[in-house]
């Protein structure tokens, strides 16, 4: 999908004129830029999903994705959550690979992290403390290479 096609897709679903639409669309990635620019971070799980809309037939498949992002946010980092998660053992664990992955970008003491993670997997769910751990820390190391 480029960028006419993108607009034409807002204007429909938001019953907005293109021009509106265009505008909207212009105004938000500009204010996504400012804010990128002002030191903030993107986090990208690195996998690709088929919309619907494209499976169906209704939307055509987006082209050149990576291309677009790597140019649109080129100190964006990008982390294979799915990919770790699985070598880690457990395709569940993929949230708590960005959550790794998240931590190296904040400012809280990587130990608070795990004091969170230790009072969640608590009782019957005490068993699954190690392996999110482990996803954990794949994910901050992801993020910090």
């Amino acid at each position: 999908m480029n960028k006419k096609e993108l607009v034409a897709a807002i204007a429909a679903k938001a019953e907005l004129s293109k021009k509106d639409a265009e505008k909207a669309l212009n105004a938000f990635i500009e204010n996504v830029t400012d804010e990128l620019k002002a030191g903030g971070k993107v986090l990208v799980n690195d996998v690709y999903l088929t919309p619907v809309t494209v499976s169906s037939g209704q939307q055509p498949e987006v082209e050149d994705l990576a291309g677009s992002l790597a140019k649109a946010l080129p100190e964006a980092i990008y982390v294979d959550a799915a990919g770790i998660a699985k070598e880690v053992g457990n395709d569940r664990t993929a949230n708590m690979v960005l959550a790794g992955a998240l931590s190296a970008l904040t400012p809280f003491p990587e130990e608070l992290w795990h004091t969170a993670m230790a009072e969640t997997f608590t009782g019957s769910k005490a068993k699954l403390l190690e392996m999110n751990e482990k996803a954990f820390a794949k994910g901050r190391a992801a993020a910090m290479a």
